[in-house]
């Protein structure tokens, strides 16, 4: 059979040690050609992409409160892999963003999602390797300019101490009624 690859001077040869076969990734004497790649130079190409992690939102809804802070979690990732994503407001606004996940299998990717309407927010996820993971999508509810408005409300509202007001939730339409 004839090997592609021009052999080196200085990979031993005959019996004394074992080499690296490319084609196996094992090592054994029958590989000792002399080659660089023989030697173990190079490296092996991963092929399988990264598989059994998560995405999801931090928050459970971003408000006036939280949403310079925005972040979403990748659990159960491939250190050394990248971070892919794509957020949506579904009125044409859009980040696009990567991270490196570095050493670790667990992180959380802060996100900038100021510039986007408030309503649902779609994140579409994946890890790479190069090898392109599944995409995964998480959504959750922004009511930035709603909740800064209720936010400033109560805040009016708790002047008057001898009134008894009930606050509803952020993301509830609010009316409100003094007697």
């Amino acid at each position: 059979m004839k090997k592609n690859y021009i052999p080196s001077r200085t990979s031993p040869k005959g019996g004394r040690r074992g080499c690296l076969c490319w084609e196996t990734s094992t090592y054994s004497i029958d590989c000792c050609d002399g080659s660089v790649r023989a030697q173990g130079i190079g490296l092996l190409i991963d092929t399988d992409p990264p598989t059994g992690y998560t995405i999801s939102w931090n928050q459970d809804v971003l408000d006036f409160q939280n949403y310079l802070t925005a972040s979403f979690n990748v659990g159960n990732g491939q250190a050394f892999a990248y971070v892919y994503y794509t957020i949506t407001d579904g009125q044409g606004g859009e980040v696009v963003g990567n991270y490196d996940m570095g050493n670790d299998t667990d992180v959380n990717v802060p996100v900038d999602v100021s510039t986007l309407a408030d309503g649902t927010l779609t994140l579409a996820a994946y890890l790479a390797d190069p090898n392109e993971g599944v995409i995964i999508e998480d959504t959750v509810s922004k009511i930035v300019e709603t909740s800064e408005y209720v936010y400033a409300l109560q805040g009016r509202m708790d002047v008057f101490e001898a009134e008894a007001c009930t606050y509803a939730a952020l993301n509830e339409l609010v009316a409100i009624e003094i007697s």
